[in-house]
């Protein structure tokens, strides 16, 4: 019986939305994709500002 190759390990971290230091770190980092909690991370009252603030996000590989 021949074994199927494991796929790689990818790298796919959650942080909060409204936290600046941390985006600005994983997106210095090599990672696949960096997925921005904009739901229980973030107070009702910034759940705007920060869907403001990151839309433009794109990071360069």
């Amino acid at each position: 019986m021949a074994f199927q190759c494991m796929r790689e390990h990818r790298c796919m971290p959650f942080t909060p939305g409204n936290d600046e230091k941390k985006i600005t770190k994983l997106s210095s980092i090599a990672v696949d994709a960096i997925v921005l909690d904009l739901e229980d991370s973030v107070s009702v009252e910034e759940k705007t500002k920060v869907k403001e603030n990151n839309h433009h996000l794109k990071f360069q590989q």
